[in-house]
């Protein structure tokens, strides 16, 4: 989030003010600065006081547009500036506030900015299934880093490609997984679950696609594996660096081709699984 003011008053009170709600939050002087850094780092709001020459909602405005960005452009303007900013509207800024402002109006005018702008708030996490019962729900957090990583689960979900969950151990790959399962069309099928690190190297391959009668000793009967037990489900695969390239070779065949092979078979077997891999 951007504040800009010429006003060293207004930028330390905007800062704490947002800071407060957990945003990150960046400070410019004037129309230059504050255009060099939302080209840098494409900020999601801008608020720019007005206050020409030096902080003009007009070139801030029309900066934002030439630079192809989303960001939402919120004013603060003077009672005698509203018809200048009423143009300014119809030219992209997303909103308006007169000055003096109340803070509570800002902050909601900031969340809707950040819902318009594809991000959703902590409440309504629980209102789309993300998590469960506040006591069974750990997946929670109203950063904006949070708000985004909520709204990408979101996102994700509602399509059917095969998502890479990237984090550490302990920083809820699962959960994420989860989420997305829950609010994805294949909801009501099974997320089969398996940790990949906890599979030998000799049997990885028959425990994901299964085995054909005598593809090895002990191998007595026809046997499916995880991706049949996932059908029309989602499969989740943890640690998924954890297994070997032949066996990755096979799990891009799959994602591309939609089929596989049974260890020991020579029929190839069409499959409607969505994947959800996991790493560090």
């Amino acid at each position: 989030m951007l504040v800009v003011s010429s006003d060293q008053r207004m930028r330390k009170l905007l800062a704490s003010l947002l800071r407060e709600e957990d945003y990150f939050v960046s400070l410019a002087r004037d129309n230059g600065e504050a255009l060099e850094k939302v080209k840098e780092k494409g900020f999601d709001v801008v608020i720019a006081d007005s206050k020409p020459p030096y902080v003009s909602g007009e070139r801030i405005v029309r900066g934002v547009a030439t630079l192809g960005l989303c960001s939402k452009v919120i004013l603060l303007s003077l009672f005698s500036d509203v018809e200048s900013v009423l143009r300014l509207l119809q030219e992209g800024a997303y909103d308006y506030l007169k000055k003096p402002f109340v803070a509570d109006e800002l902050k909601i005018l900031i969340r809707r900015a950040l819902r318009d702008n594809g991000y959703i708030e902590e409440g309504e996490i629980f209102k789309h299934g993300l998590v469960g019962q506040k006591t069974r729900g750990p997946l929670i957090g109203k950063t904006l880093k949070m708000q985004k990583v909520f709204a990408k689960i979101q996102n994700v979900a509602k399509t059917d490609i095969t998502v890479l969950i990237q984090g550490e151990t302990g920083t809820g790959k699962e959960l994420a997984a989860e989420a997305i399962h829950r609010l994805s069309p294949r909801k009501k099928k099974s997320l089969v679950r398996v940790n990949c690190a906890t599979l030998s190297e000799s049997l990885v391959e028959s425990e994901l696609f299964g085995y054909e009668k005598g593809a090895f000793t002990g191998a007595i009967q026809t046997t499916d594996g995880l991706f049949a037990a996932a059908e029309k489900g989602t499969l989740f695969l943890d640690e998924i660096c954890e297994t070997n390239i032949y066996t990755q070779a096979k799990l891009l065949q799959v994602i591309e081709y939609k089929e596989f092979l049974r260890v020991g078979g020579t029929r190839r077997m069409n499959v409607d699984v969505r994947l959800l891999i996991a790493a560090k």
